[in-house]
């Protein structure tokens, strides 16, 4: 027994057991010889004309008409042998860890209820001979109830019904289609840990979707085109495929901010408070120069603290050095409007007010050298502002990157979960359990 899952059809090889009794064919095996039994061609006897209903094929009958056994008392039993090919309408929800459930359709041909009544020789179920079934490599057999139907709106009506719930053995599948799958998946969260200075993980996630593409189109060839249903582990591939989908773009989007710069795009002050301040230490990452940025602002202000003092000694100290006279009229001189007889003094530092400067003018190549000198003070301090920005744009895309990969592995575990929690609470046939016990044995 085989079933195609593509095409829909399962293949059946058999013995018909056909009974019945014609009083005709009896004899008193006394007056035989003690003769109990004899074998007649169905040829020269009558025979019932059953056929199959649900039947693929153009042949509805049996493949070879062996000869029939008939008993001193009248009965008749025929079996002959046949290879079945009937359709099987596939529910491949579950696909690899489906169930199928097929069934054999039998009438006859010729007569209805009112001249010949069907009945089962070996009760509600087929019976399966040990010696002869052959195990299937990929389906189990777990059921196998039989009966006859009848219909009350037509008394006449009257049909035998074979069914056969197989399971499938799902190990092939989930070693070669359904691992490998859950593997690029895996794989694919790694893309985001690529440094974007590797300049691979573009070509990395479209390497993995097409492998994935790959995986879907096998799976595609396994299933029936004119299916009913849409199997569970199909819709778990086009998840990961739109991931996968996603982490491009996701990539590309690093990418962009990674290569920004203050020159085409400034950083909004709300997104530098998002991503450095709440992102960065929630991901746990800290940015090296911001740690040496606090360092030397504190460096700053004592070295800011230690020039005031500096410049209130040296201050205290001129002062001293001046005459009681002078001293007085140095203090006294602005309060009655006379011109303060101090030398011109220079800011150095913001604190460093007090120390005279020379006393004979600059001249013109001093002051083109400090002109220099001011212009490549600024310029460098432009290149220190822009080398800044584009490192706060790189470490804005670092954090981008890292809070993608997060999210990604978020929606990849809760799919996986899902899907497993969607096989694993499905609706399986009743008494399975204790069907595959009685299967054991064959």
């Amino acid at each position: 027994m085989s079933l195609s899952e593509k095409s829909e059809v399962m293949m059946s090889s058999m013995y018909m057991t056909y009974t019945w009794v014609d009083p005709r064919f009896s004899w008193n095996e006394s007056k035989y010889d003690g003769i109990l039994v004899t074998r007649i061609s169905v040829d020269r006897i009558w025979v019932p004309n059953i056929i199959i209903k649900n039947s693929k094929e153009r042949n509805l009958k049996e493949s070879l008409r062996v000869n029939a056994l008939v008993f001193h008392n009248g009965s008749v039993q025929w079996l002959p042998p046949a290879i079945y090919k009937t359709s099987c309408t596939m529910d491949v929800t579950l696909f690899p860890f489906d169930w199928q459930n097929c069934s054999m359709v039998f009438r006859s041909a010729d007569h209805d209820q009112s001249e010949m009544i069907f009945g089962l020789s070996y009760g509600s179920s087929i019976w399966v001979d040990k010696h002869v079934y052959i195990k299937n490599g990929e389906w189990v057999l777990y059921q196998k109830p039989a009966y006859v139907v009848e219909k009350k709106s037509d008394e006449q009506f009257q049909e035998v019904w074979f069914t056969v719930i197989l399971c499938r053995k799902p190990q092939f599948y989930v070693l070669n289609m359904l691992l490998p799958c859950v593997m690029i998946s895996i794989l694919s969260c790694f893309v985001f840990h690529l440094p974007v200075v590797a300049g691979e993980k573009i070509g990395l996630s479209i390497s993995l979707l097409l492998g994935d593409t790959i995986f879907v189109f096998l799976f595609a060839q396994r299933m029936p085109s004119t299916a009913l249903t849409v199997p569970h582990v199909a819709t778990y591939l086009l998840f990961s495929m739109i991931l996968l989908f996603l982490s491009i773009f996701c990539c590309v989007v690093v990418y962009n901010f990674h290569f920004r710069s203050n020159v085409t795009h400034e950083m909004p002050r709300v997104w530098k408070w998002l991503f450095f301040d709440k992102f960065a230490p929630l991901l746990g990452l800290q940015q090296p120069h911001r740690k040496e940025k606090v360092q030397s602002n504190k460096f700053a202000e004592t070295s800011s603290s230690r020039n005031d003092f500096i410049a209130k000694t040296i201050s205290q100290n001129y002062m001293m050095q001046k005459s009681p006279s002078e001293q007085m009229y140095l203090t006294q001189a602005p309060l009655y409007g006379f011109r303060s007889r101090q030398k011109r003094l220079v800011d150095i530092n913001g604190g460093l007010s007090a120390i005279p400067i020379a006393i004979k003018p600059v001249s013109e190549s001093v002051k083109t050298a400090l002109r220099e000198t001011e212009n490549v003070t600024a310029h460098f301090k432009k290149i220190k502002a822009q080398r800044r920005a584009r490192h706060d744009w790189i470490y804005f895309a670092f954090i981008l990157d890292r809070l993608l990969m997060w999210l990604y592995m978020f929606a990849f575990v809760v799919g996986s979960l899902s899907f497993v929690v969607l096989v694993a609470t499905e609706n399986y046939p009743e008494n399975i359990v204790a069907a595959e016990n009685d299967m054991k044995d064959l």
